[in-house]
Order: structure tokens, then sequence, then C-alpha cells
């Protein structure tokens, strides 16, 4: 038998990292939120709602299950667009519980609380937190949190107007999603790239990307298509009513609510008084001080033209009132924004000096584990031969132990009994026969039971029948030990094998895989 004495300092190093890798997996995480998870990535979100509900009926109350539960909830919502503060007590219990961790867990949650934080306006906060996800993407090498991470970072910059810091931000999602081969993120990252491009009023390539995304779009679902294809055609129909294209404009446009301006203006440009009045009029309610200055000073231009004079009068008067409110609101605004690049200075600077920091750490670090290389070396090769000795004792050990168990399974009595008399009528087992049963095979078989129901959930009918296959019990005995008649358990058969390896198949392909299981 293994001692703790009998493990070496070296074999002491290797477990220690096995356990690491282990408990850092998903595996021990549900199947149905690991499976929500993964269709996030995929970007197929309708069924993520579904079986998040469907988890929460008979949720675990183990911590490390409700900690993921609320990640996976929480990655929902982030690509659906609508975390907010009501989120935010979740998102830091999140990141404190994973704090340390440097995996995608903790790259995730410092992802959603950065875009809280956004949502309030805490943009200093914000990049703090997405600076802590790039970070740990990098080191994990993680192209989807590469991908939304820049993406938000870059919308921080592009909402501050600063747009230099923007177009790098874009590049990198854009480059991060064509590296992925991503359909999807490829679309909604043209997009971007095609907002860099009206940045830098670059008319083709502006064209290219957004044709390029709705292009790509009309391989996806339709639920997803949408949400690409009517703002890409937006941006498009903008354009093209800016420089006079008003039939391909019109085209292009819905008549969704994201259309609106380009309708207003589109009327405005073809003369229609009356329908440009009733666009911009509506615009002007919770529009920008920016845009409210430019829609009252359309508005009163119209109202001289219809003929209204008197309301003309007072929308150029709330058009004063409004470019008052702007220059305010623009001071303001300033002020933040030189307050805001000063603290985004000082976190660069702040990343900068660690990135130094870190490198030096890296070289003593290297040296460090030179040293301990050249230790560990000799160690091992002292302890070489009595770790191969060690080594061949352990097989042998278990071999015998393995050998003990299927004799102990083989002539035991229980079994014995159960061949002998199988099929007969009147022949049933107890609770307790079919308890030891179980023990038997499990003792056997390194825990059948238990790895068996971590491919599928299964009823207590499904591991009797799971059971007597492995005992080479035959079909038709089967069906009378368990009160069922062949046919019934012919199809049981079939639907378990489907049911644990997700594929058709048949009966006797069951009892191959659980002979051999």
């Amino acid at each position: 038998m293994i001692t703790l004495k009998s493990i070496q300092p070296l074999s002491l190093f290797f477990y220690a990292i096995l356990f690491v890798a282990l408990t850092s997996c998903r595996g021990d995480y549900p199947a149905q939120l690991v499976q929500a998870d993964s269709l996030l990535l995929r970007g197929d979100y309708d069924q993520v709602d579904s079986l998040l509900a469907d988890y929460d009926q008979d949720a675990s109350r183990r911590k490390s299950m409700r900690m993921y539960r609320q990640l996976v909830g929480l990655e929902y919502r982030f690509t659906q667009g609508t975390l907010n503060r009501k989120d935010f007590s979740i998102a830091d219990s999140l990141v404190r519980y994973y704090k340390g961790l440097e995996n995608r867990e903790e790259a995730l949650s410092h992802l959603f609380l950065g875009y809280i934080y956004k949502v309030e306006s805490d943009y200093t906060s914000a990049l703090d937190s997405y600076l802590k996800t790039e970070q740990i993407a990098e080191v994990l090498d993680d192209l989807m949190l590469k991908i939304w991470v820049n993406r938000e970072q870059g919308n921080i910059y592009y909402e501050q107007g600063l747009y230099s810091d923007c177009i790098d931000y874009y590049k990198k999602y854009y480059a991060n999603a064509l590296l992925k081969r991503d359909t999807l993120r490829i679309a909604q990252s043209s997009i971007y790239m095609g907002r860099t491009h009206i940045i830098n009023n670059n008319i083709d390539s502006i064209f290219f990307y957004y044709n390029q995304a709705i292009a790509l779009a009309n391989r996806l679902p339709e639920s997803e298509k949408q949400d690409i294809t009517i703002p890409a055609k937006s941006t498009l129909a903008d354009i093209y009513t800016q420089i006079e294209e008003y039939d391909k404009a019109a085209s292009l446009m819905t008549h969704n609510a994201i259309d609106d301006e380009n309708w207003a203006y589109w009327h405005l440009a073809q003369s229609h008084t009356d329908s440009a009045y009733w666009y911009f009029s509506h615009l002007v309610e919770g529009a920008s001080w920016k845009a409210k200055v430019d829609y009252l000073s359309i508005l009163a231009e119209l109202e001289e033209k219809r003929g209204n004079h008197e309301h003309s009068r007072i929308l150029y008067r709330d058009l004063a009132a409004a470019k008052d409110s702007l220059k305010a609101h623009s001071q303001t605004e300033e002020t933040h924004k030189v307050k805001m690049l000063h603290e985004l200075n000082q976190i660069k600077q702040e990343r900068d000096e660690a990135q130094v920091q870190s490198k030096i750490i890296g070289v003593v670090t290297g040296i460090i584990l030179v040293l301990v290389a050249i230790i560990i070396y000799f160690l091992w090769r002292r302890n070489q031969k009595q770790r191969a000795i060690d080594t061949v004792q352990k097989k042998r050990i278990l071999h015998e132990e393995k050998l003990q168990m299927l004799e102990t399974l083989e002539y035991s009595p229980l079994r014995e009994r159960i061949k002998l008399n199988a099929g007969k009528e009147d022949f049933h087992l107890t609770e307790e026969e079919w308890q030891k049963l179980a023990t038997l095979i499990d003792n056997a078989n390194n825990q059948f039971t238990n790895r068996l129901l971590r491919l599928c959930n299964m009823s207590e009918m499904e591991l009797r029948v799971c059971y007597l296959i492995k005992i080479d019990v035959p079909p038709i005995a089967i069906s009378t030990l368990v009160c069922r008649n062949k046919n019934a358990i012919s199809m049981l058969r079939k639907r378990l094998y489907e049911k644990i390896t997700h594929q058709e198949g048949n009966a006797k392909q069951l009892d191959d895989f659980i002979k051999h299981f």
C-alpha cells in the first residue's frame, strides 16, 4: 500500500500541481450551467434562459456551484447588454470569490464589474476592471475574453471622444474575432471597424466593413442577424443621406426607432416639410444637448417655412436656452474628461510600473526556478531507483487488489444465485440484495455507478438493468428480474444508449458499452 513516507519530495510537487489543475477545471459544475456557458460562447443565446431556469428548479447548495450559477447569469445579461447597478453586489462578490485564481471565472467577474461601472459612468473604475480582465486573458490566451474586453475598452474611449485609443482597441477586437474564426463575432466587430473608419472619414472602408457585417449576418439565425443588420443598414443609410444618394438610403431604412433620425434628415432633404417636422419633433424629446440644439434649429426653420411664425419664435427661444445648457454641459463634460484622462494616465503608469516589476520578478523567479530545478534533478537521480521500485510495487498491489475484487464479484454467492435463478418467474432480488450487487460491481469496476451517473441522470430501473448487463445476465432474464416484458427492456436499453452517448444506437450497443465501461 502507498503511505505518506513512500511519497518522495518530487512526487509531492507533482501531486500539488495535479491538485491545482483538477480543482481549477469546470468539470465539477452542473451540466446545465456548463452547457449554458458554452452556448453563450457560441452566440446561441435563445436556449440559455431556459437552461438557467431549469437548473434553478433543483439547484445545488454548494457555494462553488451557486457562484458559478451567478457568473453564468451575469454572462447572459452581459451578452444581452442588460447589466446594470442592480447587478453590482453580485459582480463584486464574484470578484472577491474568484480573486487570485487567474482563471476564466476571475476574468469574467472583472469584465462584468467593469461593464456595470461603465453603465454608471465610472469610466476609471471600469477601465481598471477591464485591465485586470485583459491581463488574465493574455495569460490564458483566451480569444473570447480578449474579444469581449477589447470591445468594451474601445467603447469607453469612443464614448469619451478619445478616438485614437478607441481605434486601437477596435482593431484588436476585429483581429481576435478573425483569429477565432467566429462568424458572429467577425460580423459584430466589422461594425466597430466601420466605426473607426467613420472617425477617419474613409468612405470606401466604411462601406466595406458595414456591407461585410450584413453579408456575414445573413449566415446567422434570424434573432442574431437582426441585431447586426439593423444598425449596419441604419449607418449606411445615414451615410447615403449625407452624400445625397437618397434612393439608396431609403432602400436600407426600416421603420424601427433606430432609423427615426435618418428619416428625419431624408424627408428634410426631400423638402417633405410636414414629415420632417414630425420626425424632428419626436427626436427632440430625450435627445442629448448637442442633438437638441441641432433639432430645435431645424424645427424653428421648418415652422417658418410652414408659416407658423409665433411657434417658430418660441422654438428659437428654446434653442437659445438649449445652447446655454449645452455650453454649461460641455464645460462640465470637459472638466470631467480632463479628470478622467489624468486618472487613466495614472492607471496606465501603474500598469507600466507593474509590468517592469513583473519582468524583474520574472528574472529573479527564473533564477530561483533554475536552482530549484537543479536540486530537484539531483533528488530525482538519487531517488530514481527507489521510485521505480515503488511504482512496480504499487502496480502489483493495485493489480492484485483488482483481481481480488473481480474474483469477489465473480464468485460471490449473490452472483451465483442470480446466474442460477435468473429468468424464473418467481425469482426476484430484495432491496438489500440490489444494494449489495451495486457495491460488488462498484468495488470491482472502479466505482461503476458514480462514473455512469456522471454521464447522465438515471432512474433506479435503468441502473438495475445496467448492473444485470454488467454481470452477463441475458436480456430475457433481465425482463423477468425487473418485472418488465422483453420488448420494454429492449426499448429501455436502446433509449439508455442514446441518453448516455447522445447518438442513435440499439440495445446490443448498450450491452457492449456497459460490459466494457
